[in-house]
């Protein structure tokens, strides 16, 4: 009896680990789209069309983190993923991110997509769909606003765990935002700028050294230019002194500006990581009415400088130090060969003088011997 009850009991505990470790999704959500007028946020748009592209679904979690597989091969291939790899939505955040949005933008072209209704008079669309991981396009919108950059949701959203089971959003509200066209309407010539950032030559080998690397913008008559930003990296110019006047680079070292009038600009770089030196100079660029592209490179710290600065001066102040050392050592050294040669010279005039004092007082003995001799041949 005590070993059925055992196994009874490691059997339900087993059938509770395995019910504790599958993944049980709400089979349908609700998504609302609500898009946001920039300048003026809370202001209904209406007008706007969305429409919605399965890449993939909710497979599994690991710990607390879910994850997701793609099974859209293009879209895969678009953000440099793999189907049937599990993937956070973090790191589906970050693919998306770092991907060209012209490049997503051809995957709105598919068949597969399920096309909203327009946003209604209180800015809002309804739809239906199956849990998943879906990228978002934005497909039309009403006149005076530009068209946004596809984004991706992973529906329904986990909002929290209880007891390691996951707790779901199945009503799930989604506010894009929508910029307005540059002010002067369409009598305004507008570009793009596409500014590519690498150090000494290459692309930074972590994406964190990005986060260091900020910019101004001023335009030729040296006013700031502000932008709303969109995503990471991403601007829209605006009129006005609105939005944000420093421009931080992107994870993946893009930082794009649109609809810039047509002219003269110079960028600043404000800040960039600690162990590069910030550009000493802006970089002048000339927008034309298309994506003008252009890179700026960081070169590493050095003590001495690539170029100019207070540097070269201690450079050169060593170098005049060390010059100053070698003449006194040769003036110290041409000092003792004369001070050897004057002892050398006393020496040997001393030597002389004692040689001829001895001798004088040699003759004078024998001349005084010499004198008594004669004294006592005389007396005899």
């Amino acid at each position: 009896m005590l070993w059925t009850a055992a196994c009874v009991m490691l059997l339900c505990f087993g059938l509770i680990e395995g019910a504790a470790a599958q993944i049980i999704v709400p089979d349908t959500v609700t998504l609302n789209i609500r898009p946001q007028n920039t300048e003026e946020p809370g202001q209904a748009v209406s007008g706007a069309v969305y429409g919605c592209l399965q890449i993939g679904e909710i497979t599994d979690w690991q710990g607390e983190d879910l994850r997701s597989t793609l099974n859209n091969a293009k879209a895969a291939e678009k953000l440099g993923l793999e189907t049937g790899t599990p993937y956070t939505g973090e790191e589906l955040q970050a693919a998306v991110q770092q991907t060209d949005w012209t490049e997503l933008a051809g995957l709105g072209s598919s068949g597969n997509v399920k096309e909203m209704k327009a946003t209604d008079q209180n800015g809002c669309s309804l739809v239906q769909l199956s849990s998943g991981v879906y990228l978002i396009f934005c497909r039309k919108v009403p006149q005076g606003y530009v068209v946004s950059e596809p984004f991706l949701m992973v529906l329904p959203v986990l909002t929290s765990w209880n007891g390691g089971t996951p707790v779901w959003e199945t009503s799930v509200t989604a506010e894009p935002k929508l910029e307005r066209e540059s002010g002067g309407g369409d009598e305004d010539s507008c570009g793009t700028v596409a500014l590519t950032k690498t150090f000494h030559g290459k692309p930074a080998s972590d994406s964190s050294i990005y986060a260091s690397v900020t910019f101004g913008l001023r335009d030729e008559e040296g006013n700031d230019i502000y932008g709303i930003r969109t995503s990471e990296g991403r601007y829209t110019a605006v009129s006005g002194q609105t939005g944000e006047k420093v421009f931080r680079v992107a994870p993946d070292g893009k930082l794009i500006i649109k609809k810039l009038k047509t002219g003269s600009y110079e960028f600043t770089e404000l800040t960039t990581h600690e162990s590069y030196q910030v550009l000493a100079d802006p970089v002048q660029i000339q927008v034309t009415d298309a994506t003008n592209a252009f890179t700026v490179d960081n070169k590493k710290k050095s003590f001495i400088p690539f170029t100019g600065g207070g540097g070269t001066g201690l450079v050169t102040l060593g170098g005049i130090f060390l010059v100053g050392l070698g003449i006194l050592w040769i003036f110290a050294g041409t000092g003792r060969k004369k001070r050897r040669r004057k002892g050398m010279a006393r020496h040997r005039s001393q030597s002389s003088f004692e040689t001829s004092g001895g001798q004088r007082r040699q003759s004078d003995r024998r001349t005084s011997q010499n004198k008594k001799q004669q004294s006592r041949q005389g007396k005899k």
